[in-house]
């Protein structure tokens, strides 16, 4: 997801709260935000459209969303929101109901009904804005389906999945089912990335499914279960090269902390998927962030 919708990275301390909020507000709907800490408030958003849905992933650190009666009746709105945790975790509360959200995990929420969203510590979520016609179509009223977890309601699961399924006659597409149980599986790995301990079977088994299942779902993606679980964790260390906040890290320290435990198979690897060594990839990174400063001066 290339868009960035918001983030307070550029931003000065003092106005990230104030302005990361209110670009939210114009994004997605209105609604208060609570912080744990002000200072520290660090917040992104990307997104991108897939047929009549949108497709947004929010990281962001402890913090409390609000959706009240009054900000409803100002701006009703019609979307409903299918979330999917990626990592850290999250506590969605509608309709008197509380669910704790995963890696992996996967609720409905009304943006018509009031309703509080707290990401505790470091938190990354996939979020897809669907509209309510499409969802009342197939479920009728949508009020049975909030705050209902993956595993209580399994027709939220194939619901979501239909949603999403837009795209031209001819093309292969996955089935409800399987395009739900991939979004899972990915979503499983992402939490488990910095266990260096972490096997293909631990995986699949926290997926709810076999190896076998896992490396089919894959195939549509030219990959294999050990393959997407290396290349992701790749690019996690990639992403840190490019951190300012990480350059008193190592290399191996980077390298370690998602899940590598052989520096120079790391490298390897690394090379292989980028063309270039981790040491020269950090170095131009540097570069290119050193330019930038300066241009900007």
């Amino acid at each position: 997801m290339s868009d960035i919708i918001f983030s307070t990275k550029s931003l000065h301390p003092c106005d990230r709260f104030s302005n990361g909020n209110d670009d939210a507000y114009k994004a997605f709907v209105e609604h208060d935000c609570q912080l744990e800490d002000w200072h520290e408030i660090e917040a992104e958003a990307r997104s991108t459209s897939l047929g009549s849905v949108e497709l947004s992933v929010f990281r962001n650190r402890s913090t409390t969303l609000r959706r009240s009666v009054r900000q409803i009746t100002r701006a009703p709105g019609d979307a409903i929101f299918a979330y999917v945790q990626v990592s850290g975790t999250s506590t969605i509360s509608q309709d008197a109901r509380d669910i704790t959200l995963e890696s992996g995990g996967l609720i409905l929420v009304d943006t018509q009904r009031p309703h509080t969203i707290t990401y505790s510590g470091a938190s990354e979520q996939l979020a897809a804005q669907i509209s309510r016609s499409e969802i009342e179509a197939r479920i009728g009223d949508i009020s049975r389906a909030t705050a209902l977890g993956v595993d209580e309601g399994s027709q939220v699961v194939d619901l979501l999945c239909l949603a999403l399924s837009s795209g031209s006659a001819g093309k292969r597409q996955l089935s409800s089912v399987r395009s739900t149980s991939l979004l899972r599986l990915k979503g499983v790995i992402e939490g488990r990335l910095s266990a260096c301990e972490t096997t293909c079977a631990e995986v699949a088994r926290a997926a709810g499914m076999s190896v076998r299942y896992a490396n089919q779902l894959l195939a549509t993606e030219a990959r294999s279960l050990d393959r997407y679980i290396w290349e992701r964790r790749l690019e996690r260390c990639r992403q840190a090269f490019d951190d300012p906040c990480q350059d008193a890290k190592t290399i191996t320290e980077i390298a370690y902390a998602w899940g590598f435990n052989d520096v120079s198979h790391f490298g390897r690897l690394f090379k292989a998927r980028y063309r270039v060594t981790p040491r020269d990839y950090r170095a131009h990174s540097r570069v290119v962030r050193r330019m930038d400063v300066n241009g900007a001066h």
